[in-house]
C-alpha cells in the first residue's frame, strides 16, 4: 500500500481525524494534514503557480510508485 511504501510521508486515519476534529475545534478554515501536505503547501507559496512544473519532476525522482 502507499502507507507502507511512504510512512514517512503519511499519516494513519486515526491520526488525521484527531487533527481534523482539533481544526474544527479552533474554527481553522484551512487544515494541513501530514508533513506531505505541509511541504506542497510551503512549496505553492514560494512559487506560486510554477508548482505545477516542479511537482511532477520531485514525483518522479523522490516517491516511489506503491508495489
Amino acid at each position: 500500500s502507499l502507507h507502507d511504501a511512504l510512512p514517512i510521508w503519511t499519516t494513519s486515519p486515526q491520526k488525521a481525524a484527531q487533527v481534523i476534529l482539533k481544526a474544527v475545534r479552533k474554527e481553522r478554515a484551512r487544515v494541513l494534514i501530514g508533513p506531505d501536505t505541509k511541504y506542497l503547501d510551503f512549496v505553492v507559496r514560494l512559487i506560486g503557480s510554477r508548482y505545477l512544473r516542479v511537482f511532477p519532476w520531485f514525483q518522479k525522482r523522490f516517491v516511489q510508485p506503491p508495489r
